[in-house]
């Protein structure tokens, strides 16, 4: 299986997405609906967690973006912040695209340590709004 997708944390905070080298855009889409699943069965905020370190980017991955990104479990209520790990600068560039024309909170980082603490300042921030 090319995409891994589960709970990265046991307070299910966080979904994880595991792309490995291979994965076609079409699985990387239909395996979206799993994401959304795991945001229906909670009634919290959760924050995605995508692994795109990969060697080469799925052909016409640029063509189905606006299908992609229009895809309910990225525009859930409860969906927060999402982090992508990739050091390609073409899905860095994307990325930032992606947020200023959807006005969601998309941050691409290089490092799996930089990904959680982005996660962690993301959910700090929440907490601190709450109280």
């Amino acid at each position: 299986m090319n995409v891994l997708i589960t709970w990265d944390n046991d307070e299910k905070t966080i979904i994880r997405v595991t792309l490995k080298d291979g994965v076609t855009i079409d699985e990387m889409i239909n395996n979206m609906s799993k994401t959304l699943e795991l945001i229906d069965s909670v009634n919290h905020t959760v924050d995605y967690l995508l692994d795109f370190r990969l060697k080469r980017i799925p052909d016409r991955w640029l063509v189905r973006f606006p299908e992609i990104a229009g895809h309910p479990a990225l525009t859930h209520e409860n969906l927060g912040v999402q982090v992508v790990i990739s050091n390609n600068r073409f899905v860095q560039r994307l990325s930032s695209i992606f947020t200023s024309v959807f006005s969601s909170s998309v941050w691409v980082v290089e490092t799996e340590e930089a990904a959680y603490a982005r996660l962690h300042k993301a959910q700090a921030a929440r907490s601190e709004a709450e109280t």
